[in-house]
């Protein structure tokens, strides 16, 4: 699976345990979907949290929107540089989030009448891939919706069905920049156009990702609202 740029998809790590830092304290950032990231906290700005975890050697980064994060709980270092005065955060404990924007609560699903699997994610525009919580089967029927608008820059904003516009190194030339896209494995480069609305067959097995259609995420804003549902293969 192909990577745009040096920041981790976050949502591989809800496929995997929670990471350590390189040294002995962790910091931990609880994501609105339920995923949880492990790590060393070391800037805030631009309501974005950025955060050091070892996957391997050398330790990676990762950038996270405040709207995308529940909760962030320091372990008894002084608050990074941006976040509040700086003042030292005392012993380790859940702190507040600074000011931005209103928690949405994600409507409730019901399940699909025929029975199957089903899961509602957010779709983080800023990281490579967003794992779906959901593993497809070669011959599974996959049904996947989404809504929402995420901020490719300062001036431009897409919805799931993404916008005519050019970007030589999006992993889609020929579909819309920003649109939701998936993919199933990550050793694998087969791209599956989502866009508001795509149902398909599960051409292999493997871990179903979703992310969005353009070349640089690093000043992305927001994530999409993408419910994924699974009709297994008798």
């Amino acid at each position: 699976m192909r990577y745009r740029s040096f920041f981790l998809s976050l949502g591989i790590l809800g496929g995997l345990p929670a990471l350590s830092p390189l040294g002995v304290t962790a910091d931990t950032i609880r994501l609105k979907n339920g995923q949880t990231v492990t790590g060393k906290i070391v800037r805030y700005e631009n309501q974005r949290f950025v955060i050091v975890y070892e996957r391997s050697s050398p330790a990676t980064q990762a950038t996270i929107a405040l709207e995308d994060i529940e909760s962030v709980e320091f372990d008894g270092r002084p608050l990074p540089p941006g976040y509040g005065n700086g003042a030292p955060g005392g012993s380790a404990g859940r702190l507040p989030l600074p000011p931005g924007p209103a928690r949405r609560d994600p409507p409730r699903q019901a399940p699909p009448a025929s029975g199957g699997l089903v899961q509602t994610i957010n779709v983080i525009a800023s990281a490579d891939w967003t794992y779906a919580e959901l593993d497809a089967r070669r011959g599974d029927r996959i049904r996947i919706s989404a809504r929402g608008t995420v901020r490719l820059d300062s001036r431009r904003q897409s919805g799931p069905d993404g916008i005519p516009d050019d970007d030589p190194n999006k992993l889609m030339p020929g579909r819309p920049t920003g649109a939701l896209i998936a993919v199933i494995g990550d050793d694998n480069n087969d791209f599956i156009f989502i866009g508001s609305s795509r149902e398909f067959t599960a051409q292999r097995s493997g871990k179903l990702y979703l992310s969005v259609n353009e070349g640089d995420l690093s000043d992305n804003n927001g994530s999409y609202e993408a419910r994924v549902e699974i009709q297994r293969n008798p």
